[in-house]
This record gives C-alpha cells, structure tokens and sequence, in this order.
C-alpha cells in the first residue's frame, strides 16, 4: 500500500487528551494512483494498484510509572473500495536503528528477535503468550562508551506486539532482513518448504533478500513463519527445515543494520466494513545488565551462553501492562456478565476423602483449595483504555493557624475502591506532603500512615530463590494460618518450615498504623463504627449521624497538624493514597499517587487560640549553606514596620529590602543571592539583620556557590 493524507489543514495530525495523557489522531488512505506520488511496482511490471482503504490511527501514552513504557496504537482500516478484501494481512515493518543519537552512527550492531511467551507478572509458575518482535543494541554499549554502563549506554530494547484484533485465529509471521543497502549482505532466514515460490529479484542470494514488489511482500506476510532470532544467523538450522545460513552469518549474527517485519492475519473487509484492531510499542529495561557478556560470551556458533544472560522481564512485564491498560483483566465493561479470563493460584491444599458405596466400599478422593486466589490475566475483548489512575485521597480541606496548618480529608473513595487490573481493594496508607512552591520535586515529606500487614516469601525449587507471590497478609491472617506470633522472626537464613514449605516475612512499607495518636495522623472520630451503607443519598436519609456536617462520612475523616510554618507564606499540601501493587515493581512495592485534590492555603490570620508571639525573635536561615536563596523567619509580637538588611562581612550594605508594615505573629522573606543592583553576589559569609521599630536582631549566613 502507498499511505497518503489528506490535504492540509484536514490531514493534519490531530492531538485529543480524551483517552490518555497524551493522544494524537492520523488518518491516511491508498487511494492514489499518480506516479508522481506512488511508486511503479517495477518487479510486477505494472502501475501501483490501491486498496482503497482509509486507516485511522490513534496512539496512546500515560506518564504512570508503570505506562510510561509503552504507547498503544489503535487503528480502524476502512474498506472504501467496491470490491472486497479477502486473506487480508497486516504488517508492522520496523527499522530500529538502536543507537545513541547525538553520535549520529552505532547502528550498525543491532540484534532482533521473537518473544512467544513470558513467565507470567502475577506469578505461581504461570507463563502469559505476548508474540512480542524485539530489537536492541548487541552489547548495550553506544560507539563512545566502554564498561561499565554510563549514561549513553544503550541497554534497553524495544519491541512491537498484537494486543487485539476481532479475529478468533490469529497466524503470526515474523522476519527479518538485513538490507541496509548492500546487496551483498541482504539476507533472512528462509524455510525450505514451498520455496519455489519465491519470486524474488534476487539471483546474487539465491532469492533470499528483502522481498520487494507487492506480490512477494504479501506471500511474506501470508506465509506463517516466525524466523530464529538473528543471534543464532550462524547456527546450522537445516534439520529444523530451514535454508542454510548465509556466507556471512557471522556478521549477521553478532549484530548489524537489521530490520523487521511482524505480520497478522487473516481478515476478510467487505466495501464499507472497518476492522479494528491495536498495536503497542514497548520497551523494557536492563535487558542488558553485563556491560562484558558479548565479549566474553557471544560465540556465533553457539550464542547460547549469551542469549541466556539477557533480560526480558521488564519488556514483557511492560507489554503485559499495555494489555491490561487496553482491556482490563477481571472487569466487566459491557456488563454482560463476562470479565475475561482468570487463573486459580493454589498456594495450600487438603485431600478430602468421600465415601461412595459401603457395599461394595468405594471411595473418591479429591484436593480442595484451603487457600488459594483468582488472578485475572486477560479482559472481556471491550476495550476501556484504563489505568490504574489516581486514587482521590477524599476532599482534602486546610485550616490555617498561626504558624500551623490543619490537614483534614476523606478516605472513603481511597479505601474502598477496587483496582480495575487485580480487582482488589489494595488500599495501604496516606502520606502527607507540603512546600512552599507547586512543583513536584519540591515537596517534603512530613507524615505517612500504613496498613500493619506483612508480604511472605516462598522458597522456589530447585531454582532456590525467594519468590514474592501473594498479597500482603495481616498478622491476624498470619496467625490463623501458621500459628506465628511474630513474623519478623522468620528470615531467608531462618525460615518458617510449613508443610514441607518455607517461607519468610518483611513488613510492607512501615506498619506505621497508629491512628490514635494526635500528634500523627489520626481519626477524627475514632469510635466511629464503619458506615452501615457507603450510599451517600441513603446515609443522609436513614443514618445522618454517620456524617460529618458537610456531608463527609465520620468514619473515613482523617486529620494532621502541620507545625512551625510561617505565618504570610504560602503553602502547597499534598496527601497521596498508597496502593499495593502485586505486579508493578518488587523495588517499589508501594505505587503512591498524587491526590486529585492539592490545594493551598496562606497560614496567616486571626488566630482562634490567640497565640500570638510574645517577643520578638530571628530565626537561623534555612538552608544554610544556601544556593541560590534562602528564608528569613521572625516573629512580632505587635504591628510594626520591617525592613532586611544584607551585609558582606566588611560591614558594607549588600541588599536592603523594605518589607513594609506587619501585622503580629511569625512571618518569612526570601534573600535570592543577589546584591541592590540584581547582581549575583560570591561565595562567602554575609550577615543579616530583621530591624522591625524598637526590634533588632542579626544573624550570620553562609552563600555556597
């Protein structure tokens, strides 16, 4: 097909935020037929022939941690022709040129492959099918760069996979060539069977290059083939059915200008049909983690030693994540009462004895579940173009004091919301985050609140390693099932022998559950029962005193005091919702979102407590060493007109800032480093000095360039 758009300003690429972060609209059809803008088929001696089919392709991108990885392509092929389109095949070419662009070159080593499966993310020795085609660097390293991996390594790869068509019996082709435009190194792996059907222009490789003309590119997307991976080009694959290896497999196989072809199909397209169907590009990192493996390992005849070491969790895991954003696991989304397919996990079993017959005595026996959990790993074929997005930490609401800030919000949406990918609750714990300017790196930690609840480690055999497999348990759970007390006792080197099992314990995050402090976060109301209904029309109705006044119910509110804040500042109050999240990232076991609510709120105004300074007093810098600025906080006592004055340590006026007049309590200035006439002043000791009517005070500072 020659793919064109339309004329501009209609062909233009479209941008839309409707289904994701970041959203963009194409469409292009193959309808022309002037050779001044397709090509003339010079294998099949004829003009270009269109389809006369309209694609439209819309692409999705997340900047979810666990979505920033992969973007969703989503095409409709309009068949706008008369005639019918029958055995249709579709092909996603790919030329990777893995390489570190600012050197411009570093290409020419690239390996490329197919993936069919995967060890499934949600574990229990499951394996997930994702025909992933992938392409990387050889050896992860760019043209300047040696070991070990710095910042221009090249360690990472990418692939292209299938995530849904309408089609019931998919056949996957995969191939690759090496054309890059030297005819003496154009190969790709051939079977032998029906080989007499090549009819490619290509006498110098015996027809084994790059198909070119329309014909033979179809019989490549058509013939249901899936190449080895190009590390093995240089093994002898002719007792598998396979052409012999090219010359110079060698130079194929440890890495060159390699490009791809990932084929599907069939479908059938009457005039005026569409076919939907979605792609994903995806990358998966460290799946180089040996900066010396090729070096010390790759041997073209016999790659295995080399292929072994390289890494494809995080590129499967990633393109695990791409289908479950697609169409979530476990969720109904046309309400059919269907949600998609689902594994039982069996992780501890009884034999159950039934007695059949007394005369003659036949017994059945059968293993029954003692624990066990349902894992979803695919959706009901609806897309919803989900994710697991942000939690609400409720209706978070600030009250200022002097020199405080009270925090208060509503967890009941966090706490009883279910995960569209694990449809579980997976609620964990709050924390608490303020600055002084809106932006992300700025805000410091202050207080968290987690769930007391434990993750158990199982002993895999015989690979002997320690496999993180379940949700997280209580210690109530945890006592029922193995009669422990402490589950910290048991340790990879001291482990809890069960069965003829062995497991261990680690906290999740900090166990920092206590709600009844008030100088943590804490309940508002902590003998408030649960809510009889979580309908907040019904509770208003029938249960009003399990609300607040504004319509909140009492046993989700929450509160923290956020201390020696000045008074006239700013401030910027974040609360995030913490989720466990068994699939995402074993590292981070936590996947804290931003509320949905940030607000601010200036601590400053009448105080109901009348805690009004008594004195004056200056405060030390914060930071001090500074660059490039720093806060200046004092207190008044009384109204009083302020002004800051700089001093470099030969008593000569830096800076002079008028701050006019103040009312009393705690207040703040900001020094930016700089002198009277806005130049930038050196590194050294200044003094400063708070004058403020009858008050006076200095202090020393330190600028740190």
């Amino acid at each position: 097909m020659e793919m064109w758009p339309d004329k501009c300003p209609e062909g233009e690429i479209a941008g839309s935020e409707t289904a994701s972060e970041q959203n963009y609209i194409a469409v292009f059809t193959d309808t022309l037929t002037d050779p001044a803008y397709v090509a003339y088929d010079n294998f099949e001696g004829r003009p270009h022939l269109p389809l006369n089919v309209e694609v439209t392709q819309n692409s999705y991108a997340w900047s979810y941690a666990f979505a920033e990885d992969f973007v969703l392509l989503d095409y409709s092929i309009k068949n706008m022709g008369q005639a019918p389109l029958e055995k249709m095949y579709i092909g996603f070419y790919v030329d990777g040129d893995v390489m570190y662009k600012p050197e411009l070159m570093g290409f020419n080593d690239d390996i490329c492959g197919f993936r069919e499966t995967i060890e499934s993310p949600v574990g229990c020795g499951f394996v997930d099918t994702v025909n992933i085609a992938w392409i990387a660097d050889n050896d992860g390293k760019s043209l300047s760069e040696s070991c070990p991996y710095g910042s221009k390594s090249l360690t990472s790869v990418t692939g292209a996979c299938v995530l849904w068509t309408p089609s019931d019996s998919l056949e996957y082709s995969f191939n690759w060539w090496v054309p890059n435009g030297n005819a003496g190194m154009d190969w790709g792996p051939r079977l032998q069977e029906d080989f007499r059907h090549f009819n490619f222009n290509d006498t110098l490789h015996d027809f084994l290059g790059t198909p070119e003309g329309d014909r033979n590119k179809y019989y490549m997307m058509r013939h249901h083939e899936v190449d080895y991976d190009q590390l093995f080009a240089a093994v002898d694959h002719t007792t598998e059915g396979w052409m012999p290896a090219f010359a110079y497999a060698n130079d194929l196989a440890d890495g060159i200008d390699t490009r791809y072809l990932l084929s599907f199909g069939p479908f059938d397209l009457d005039p005026g049909q569409s076919l939907p169907l979605v792609l994903a590009y995806v990358a998966g990192e460290n799946f180089h983690t040996d900066c010396r493996a090729f070096d010390t390992l790759f041997d073209p005849s016999s790659p295995d030693a080399f292929y072994d070491q390289l890494d494809f969790t995080d590129l499967g895991l990633n393109a695990t994540w791409a289908s479950w954003m697609y169409d979530n696991p476990g969720v109904d989304t046309d309400g059919d009462g269907y949600a998609g397919k689902y594994r039982i996990c069996a992780y501890d079993s009884i034999l159950v004895v039934d007695t059949i017959s007394t005369n003659p005595l036949i017994v059945d026996t059968t293993w029954e579940y003692t624990l066990a959990d349902t894992l979803w790993y695919e959706g009901d074929g609806i897309p919803d173009l989900g994710s697991a997005e942000t939690p609400p930490s409720g209706s978070l609401r600030l009250t200022p004091k002097i020199g405080a800030l009270i925090v208060r919000w509503n967890g009941l949406e966090s706490e009883t919301e279910r995960d569209p990918f694990s449809n579980r609750i997976d609620f964990e714990g709050y924390n608490i985050y303020y600055s002084t300017i809106n932006e992300p790196g700025a805000y410091l930690y202050v207080a968290g609140y987690d769930l007391e609840n434990y993750l158990k480690f199982t002993y895999i055999f015989p690979s002997g390693y320690w496999d993180l497999r379940d949700w997280p348990y209580t210690l109530e759970e945890l006592q029922n099932l193995y009669s422990i007390t402490d589950p910290l006792s048991y340790t990879p080197n001291a482990p809890l022998n069960y069965q003829d099992s062995f497991f261990y314990f680690d906290v999740l995050y900090y166990n920092n559950s206590d709600l009844t402090n008030p100088s943590l976060i804490h309940k508002v109301y902590p003998d408030q029962a649960p809510p009889t209904t979580l309908n907040i029309d019904s509770a208003e109705t029938y249960y009003p005193d399990e609300l607040t006044d504004d319509g909140f119910f009492k046993y989700y509110e929450y509160e923290y005091k956020i201390g020696d804040l000045l008074s006239g500042a700013q401030y910027f109050v974040k609360v995030t919702s913490l989720h466990y999240d068994l699939f995402t990232d074993f590292d981070e076991t936590l996947r804290e979102m931003d509320s949905a609510y940030t607000l601010s709120q200036t601590g400053i105004g009448d105080d109901p407590d009348g805690l009004i300074p008594d004195r004056f007093a200056l405060y030390q810098n914060y930071p001090n060493p500074f660059n490039a600025a720093t806060e200046i906080a004092f207190d008044l006592p009384q109204r009083e007109k302020v002004k800051l004055i700089i001093f470099n340590m030969l008593g000569q006026v830096v800076r002079t800032v008028d701050l006019g007049e103040n009312p009393a309590g705690r207040h703040s200035v900001v020094w930016d480093g700089t002198d009277d006439s806005r130049q930038t002043v050196a590194t050294g000791i200044y003094l400063y000095q708070i004058r403020a009517g009858e008050f006076e005070s200095s202090k020393k500072m330190m600028l740190l360039k």
